[in-house]
């Protein structure tokens, strides 16, 4: 089960749905993670799985489903307003659109993988958020980056000594360790997503 906890005090927020804001480290196995729970709960009723905007070609070993585009291109949307939430990391350049800030409005669970450096603006769209941080081993994260053959051994080594905090941010707070099977991440994540999505159906009185 996931090892659940709570931080200081929330914002308020008129959203009807609620974040559940996806974050860790690289090759913690966040995607992996996303794409099982997807399969498992559907992308569809009360879930609303948002798929990242990134300016980075899609490559077979990556199990992320984001939408590539070139940084042009890129600019131009979040200049235009398209993008809930976006950052850089890494040279290069990720966003949320804005249909996610439409769908956590009419009441969804947004589920989104996001950088933990831009919390604290994702945290002001909704004051029940809960951050799911997955974590894993340094040297199951070191096996899994140097397997999807995307980084340089320095760029390796630059990921695996990055560290961000996200303690006292405001917001429930889920960690999983994903450094076993796939199954019981897996089954983690479900579990944390539905009891979100149970958590929002209760505070505004649906019966589930």
């Amino acid at each position: 089960m996931p090892d659940t906890r709570r931080v200081a005090c929330c914002k308020p927020s008129e959203v009807r749905g609620a974040l559940a804001l996806v974050v860790g480290p690289s090759g913690a196995g966040k995607d992996a993670l996303i794409n099982g729970a997807r399969d498992c709960l559907g992308d569809s009723g009360p879930y609303y799985f948002a798929r990242r905007v990134v300016t980075r070609d899609r490559t077979p070993a990556s199990s992320e489903q984001h939408t590539p585009v070139r940084k042009s291109e890129f600019d131009q949307a979040q200049a235009a307003g398209e993008y809930f939430l976006h950052w850089q990391a890494h040279g290069t350049k990720y966003a949320i659109p804005s249909r996610a800030l439409e769908e956590l409005r009419s009441g969804r669970v947004v589920v989104a993988n996001v950088s933990r450096t831009i919390l604290t603006d994702a945290l002001r769209h909704d004051d029940d958020a809960t951050i799911i941080q997955v974590t894993a081993s340094a040297s199951v994260r070191a096996e899994r980056l140097a397997n999807r053959g995307r980084e340089t051994a320095a760029d390796v080594a630059d990921r695996l000594s990055r560290s961000v905090s996200i303690e006292c941010l405001g917001a429930r707070i889920v960690t999983i360790d994903n450094s076993g099977s796939l199954e019981f991440g897996t089954e983690a994540m479900v579990s944390a997503l539905r009891d979100i999505a149970s958590r929002r159906r209760a505070a505004s009185g649906e019966r589930s």
